[in-house]
């Protein structure tokens, strides 16, 4: 769970990682914001939304490439794949930083768009189109 500690004149937000370790946000003004932060960060963890700050900066070519060649996918899944990858997908996106994609697609999910969204942490895609109010 989630705390507050003093740090200097102001505080600093723990919140548990995925891989068990302690991370941590320093600068906070009270307690009750270190601690707000801190169960934001452990909630986005929990829905599998979360991105450590270390790792956020990664660009997606390099995500996608590393992601590619560790999966164990079938030969012409694979070839389908990185025919995708190669016409449609890194033109647009490959030397954008990681965090800058979630952050634009949040955005666009917030405007009222179509967006994509897991359905399950077993990572089934489905697709949600926000829909205008009823007349």
């Amino acid at each position: 769970m989630a705390y507050a500690q003093r740090h200097g004149k102001g505080w600093r937000a723990r919140y548990k990682k995925p891989d068990g370790s302690w991370g941590s946000r320093s600068g906070f003004e009270t307690k009750a914001a270190a601690e707000a932060w801190g169960e934001d960060q452990e909630s986005l963890i929990r829905r599998h939304l979360w991105i450590d700050p270390q790792e956020s900066e990664t660009p997606f070519g390099t995500f996608a490439e590393a992601w590619l060649t560790g999966s164990r996918l079938a030969i012409t899944t694979q070839a389908k794949y990185r025919s995708y990858l190669d016409n449609h997908v890194l033109p647009q996106w490959e030397d954008w930083p990681l965090i800058q994609i979630f952050n634009n697609h949040m955005e666009v999910q917030g405007a009222g768009s179509t967006s994509f969204t897991t359905s399950s942490p077993n990572r089934r895609w489905r697709r949600s189109s926000r829909c205008s109010p009823r007349s």
